[in-house]
């Protein structure tokens, strides 16, 4: 199932103790608004036609390759167990719409999802963030691991009405705007 949309994505540093340095991101919930199947079908979380957001998702900034220069923010639901998002497609929603739940499954995947952030070891005022699906493995989210994660295990899972479980990748390319000028050190 292909749904697709418009984005945004809006959360808060993680500045943990009495450093400035911010090593992660809490309360982010990712918005995806306009989404559909076709013109006749519209997908949903809540009470907004064609709107689906996350549950709130926090994670840590880590290496794809620390010899590269690569850093990735790793994001997973705040609350241990949850979904990272549930939504329903179909003509009407509630009047025999699929449910689509995306979480972590049993197909080897992890209920997180990595992308790749950019610029670093520079100061500014925003950056990109950008999740990527592999062209050649459906629903293979890449990057899906980072230098120390062995196997790979930040790839979710969708059950759409309860049935087989599927992997799920998201494409997105965000702009993040910061509060303040920041640093990503690598």
């Amino acid at each position: 199932m292909k749904i697709i949309c418009q984005s945004t994505a809006s959360g808060k540093l993680d500045k943990d103790g009495t450093a400035l340095a911010a090593k992660g991101v809490e309360n982010v919930i990712l918005k995806f608004t306009n989404c559909g199947l076709a013109d006749f079908m519209s997908c949903q979380s809540g009470t907004t036609k064609g709107e689906i957001a996350s549950t709130e998702l926090e994670g840590n900034l880590v290496y794809a390759s620390k010899a590269m220069k690569e850093v990735l923010l790793e994001l997973h639901p705040m609350k241990k167990g949850a979904a990272v998002m549930a939504f329903e497609c179909g003509w009407r929603v509630g009047e025999g719409a699929a449910t689509v739940v995306v979480k972590e499954g049993n197909k080897g995947g992890g209920n997180c999802i990595f992308s790749k952030i950019t610029p670093v070891d520079v100061v500014s005022s925003e950056g990109k963030s950008i999740y990527k699906a592999s062209e050649t493995e459906a629903g293979r989210q890449i990057p899906q691991t980072d230098e120390t994660l062995k196997p790979a295990k930040c790839n979710l899972e969708e059950r759409v009405s309860g049935g087989e479980p599927e992997w799920v990748a998201i494409n997105q390319e965000a702009t993040l705007k910061w509060e303040e000028a920041t640093e990503i050190f690598a």
